[in-house]
């Protein structure tokens, strides 16, 4: 295990939810195709010093599972206080948008969590994309312009909350093209960071899943064949030693795992609507479960990963530390 993770409870008094006025907020004009890094909105948050939020990704299938991890969240939320949720990708089954206007993304998002009062912050999974044709993909960034709750200003961009920055990743535009821009792009933001560093994105760097780790799976939907390389050099030569804590679904589990010697803390949160076997994937994870729920998350002096189950129970809890800063390779 990570030197920086260890087992412990949840500190601190139960917070009520805090109501996030964010619907006057909007993103950054994104750019035409939406592959220049943006800007979001920064998130108005009650302290400066911490910031608490959800993870979760592949929940888009409308389906009573969904519902349940949905109820789960709103129960957590309004007892340990959220402000604002990271949505892993994979964000509408089984092809993405296939208009502006496709009412199924109501179905898989609206519906269910706009009674959440937070901002979900999103990225693209490979069941939102298709490399042959990325009107999916700007069909989705679209509708976001429209949707104040579902935040994707660009294919990739960042914003700060509390003592933190977040950086959001289109990985599957790494797995198609290489790291090249989203690379170089981290490589000068990265380091001019002082306080907790959070990148996010649909593909996970390790996970003891069906997919298991970069350099391994190749699969997204309309291509044949697309490395897992361009995850692996970004994770491995960027993210190493300069992310404290990477994000991320595609794995139908819950998982928090070590970065084998570079200080990162990984986890895998793609339990929102669906689950899968953990598998033998050469990793030695602090946790895995295959069971529905999502991570709750709170950055301060000290960080905190909590995993919680579809019934708002706590699975299991684990004190982060930041990395210990070192050169980009």
């Amino acid at each position: 295990m990570n030197a920086g993770l260890r087992r412990g409870g949840v500190a601190g008094a139960a917070a009520g939810l805090l109501l996030v006025a964010f619907f006057g907020l909007r993103s950054q004009k994104m750019a035409e195709d939406g592959a220049e890094p943006q800007v979001a909105a920064d998130p108005p948050i009650g302290d400066a010093t911490r910031v608490r939020f959800i993870a979760l990704g592949d929940t888009g299938k409308g389906n009573d599972q969904q519902r349940k991890v949905a109820a789960a969240i709103s129960q957590v939320c309004a007892t340990k206080g959220c402000d604002f949720a990271l949505l892993l990708g994979d964000n509408l089954y089984p092809e993405g948008m296939i208009a502006r206007d496709d009412p199924n993304m109501d179905r898989v998002f609206t519906k269910i969590y706009n009674e959440l009062p937070f901002p979900f912050y999103a990225v693209l999974g490979n069941h939102d994309v298709n490399v042959n044709d990325l009107t999916r993909a700007h069909h989705q960034l679209a509708w976001a312009e429209s949707e104040p709750q579902f935040e994707m200003p660009g294919r990739f961009y960042s914003f700060n909350a509390g003592p933190a920055r977040f950086w959001a990743l289109d990985t599957n535009d790494v797995m198609w093209h290489g790291p090249g821009r989203q690379q170089e792009w981290l490589n000068t933001e990265l380091p001019r960071q002082s306080g907790w560093r959070v990148v996010f994105g649909h593909h996970p760097w390790k996970s003891n899943g069906k997919h298991g780790n970069a350099g391994e799976y190749d699969d997204t939907v309309g291509v044949p064949y697309v490395s897992g390389d361009g995850p692996k050099e970004l994770f491995e030569k960027t993210l190493c030693n300069q992310a404290d804590l990477y994000v991320a679904g595609h794995d139908h589990s819950l998982q928090l795992l070590d970065s084998k010697g570079c200080g990162t803390t990984l986890v895998v949160s793609g339990a929102g609507a669906e689950v899968r076997p953990i598998e033998d994937r050469g990793n030695t994870p602090a946790f895995a479960e295959s069971t529905l729920g999502f991570a709750w998350i709170e950055l301060g002096e000290t960080g905190t990963v909590s995993f919680y189950g579809a019934d708002a129970q706590l699975l299991e809890s684990f004190q982060i530390a930041k990395v210990e800063r070192k050169p980009l390779k």
